[in-house]
């Protein structure tokens, strides 16, 4: 109910800021100068650096105009003159350019995924036109930027090239630099999660930082209240890595937990925390229940909350390291079940060797976590940090011969271009069914899941969903579908794996002939 009322106040907001988004893009780029301030550093390499900035207000001709809700990225050349976190500064004639819509359903919609997160667009300015700034020395951005460069400029001479892009991706969520390679083994493992800061690296912080209080706490347990002073922690981590959903999410999720814990004395229930978080989350920003990464993030927590505590009970191992390979079997398991739905309606694919690949990189990146992290702690030690370095750079290798090995192994997804949208709500509906079942073994639960799967049959009978996809598919220009044919009009150059693409849509719509041409520029 929570999420149909904040799904219809989201959509009422999105259509609203749409309009808003268009007349303040129209403006900004009819404008002569753009005052901006610097949030904060998204990539940064010796070439380029890509900031999150603010566009505070615009000056049309001899009037200036402030603006609200105007965020935007920004790239430029990283050399002195380059801007810093926190700094005003004005921009003469500069271009914003918005995220370009999808060419076809079966694409990902960067533009709503931008608007979820509240960027208007992207700007490339040059050094030569910054004709004003000024440092802010005092600004909370700069400060916590400072930081930041501090630590990576410690740790930077410790490891070579690729373990330290994996460092800044793992840690502050800095996946610019890290080689396709390495994308495409996570992508086939099914391990993607692993690249983008989320609750998994908020729980290995937190495992570290309760196991150094527990020196504290050890012969006194009732002086566990000290882990409240852990709350303002993970906020400072969320802001450097950008407070995206399910970061916030991690961050709610152990505030609300502790605090229920060491100061009301009462445990939450799962699902009470569950739809407390993501109230919370909306009320923050409706327009996150459009957002992937909230969504995958709240349906992983569903499996984890519903399905492992009882999974936990069928554990027949007495042995802890037999214990810990069926915990990491069923977490796998459970999140996977629960986010299929999402994953196949948004990317139409499902890496098939997941589980293989989950119970590899989850332990080798919790041990390469937890060994950046004390590498950042001991950067200015000699001895030890050279020790640490060195572990990390040859588990970094391991990580890599890992993965080409992966790359090599045969059918690595799972194509699903046919499920829309209605398919996705039967799959998500039955998913909750299974995990109530799974809960409380009710015999109403399984019948409800047989008519819904009923359901599902008898209406992709009468109306398939490849004839759903087609009737979508005419709303977009460069998609023509035709009886016997399928063409798509592509502005980018045939490579062999978008023809292998357009191929398996051809074939999910039933197509015997595909025709792919090229928009030239």
């Amino acid at each position: 109910m929570i999420c149909f009322a904040f799904s219809g106040l989201a959509n009422q907001l999105q259509l609203n800021q749409k309009k808003q988004r268009s007349s303040i893009l129209s403006r900004v780029n009819h404008s002569n100068a753009w005052w901006i301030q610097i949030k904060r550093t998204i990539a940064q390499d010796s070439n380029t650096v890509r900031f999150e900035m603010q566009i505070l207000g615009i000056i049309l001709g001899d009037t200036c105009e402030f603006l609200k809700n105007a965020t935007a990225q920004m790239s430029m050349v990283n050399d002195a003159t380059a801007l810093h976190v926190g700094d005003l500064a004005l921009v003469d004639q500069p271009k914003l350019t918005t995220a370009k819509a999808p060419v076809s359903p079966w694409d990902f919609d960067f533009e709503s995924f931008y608007e979820s997160r509240q960027i208007i667009g992207k700007s490339r300015i040059r050094s030569d036109q910054i004709v004003w700034k000024q440092r802010q020395v005092n600004s909370i951005h700069r400060w916590m930027e400072q930081i930041k460069v501090t630590i990576n400029a410690s740790v930077k001479p410790l490891l070579s090239a690729g373990p330290y892009e994996l460092y800044k991706g793992v840690i502050w969520g800095d996946k610019g630099k890290i080689s396709d390679t390495m994308i495409q083994g996570f992508q086939v493992s099914g391990t993607m999660h692993i690249l983008s800061v989320s609750g998994m690296h908020m729980a290995l912080i937190y495992g570290i930082l309760v196991f150094c209080l527990k020196g504290l706490t050890k012969n006194s347990p009732e002086k566990e209240w000290l882990r409240l002073f852990l709350i303002p922690l993970f906020w400072l981590y969320a802001f450097f890595t950008g407070m995206s959903p399910p970061v916030f999410r991690a961050a709610l999720f152990i505030s609300v937990n502790l605090v229920g814990k060491y100061i009301f004395k009462r445990p939450v229930r799962v699902a009470d925390l569950i739809c407390m978080l993501a109230t919370f989350q909306l009320l923050w920003n409706p327009q996150s229940i459009h957002d992937i990464g909230f969504q995958l993030s709240y349906a992983a927590m569903v499996g984890i909350g519903f399905i492992i505590p009882i999974a936990e009970k069928w554990n027949p191992f007495s042995s802890k390291w037999a214990g810990y390979f069926f915990d990491s079997i069923v977490v796998t398991l459970a999140c996977s079940f629960t986010t299929l739905p999402l994953i196949l309606m948004h990317f139409h694919q499902f890496p098939l060797w997941f589980l293989l690949g989950n119970l590899v990189f989850v332990p080798l990146f919790s041990v390469f976590m937890y060994l950046l992290i004390a590498l950042m702690f001991c950067s200015g030690i000699p001895f030890v940090s050279s020790i640490l370095a060195y572990l990390v750079n040859m588990l970094n290798a391991c990580i890599e011969w890992c993965i080409l090995h992966f790359l090599q192994l045969p059918k690595p997804f799972l194509f699903a271009y046919s499920v829309d949208f209605v398919d996705a709500i039967f799959l998500i509906a039955m998913v909750v069914l299974g995990v109530y079942w799974i809960s409380h073994k009710r015999s109403f639960v399984s019948w409800g899941m047989l008519i819904l799967a009923l359901l599902y049959v008898a209406g992709n009978r009468y109306f398939p969903a490849s004839e759903r996809l087609a009737k979508k598919a005419s709303d977009f220009p460069a998609v023509a579908i035709r009886p016997n044919a399928f063409k798509v009009q592509l502005a980018i150059p045939q490579k062999k794996e978008e023809i292998a693409k357009w191929n398996r849509i051809a074939q999910a719509l039933h197509k015997d002939t595909l025709k792919i041409t090229v928009k030239r520029k």
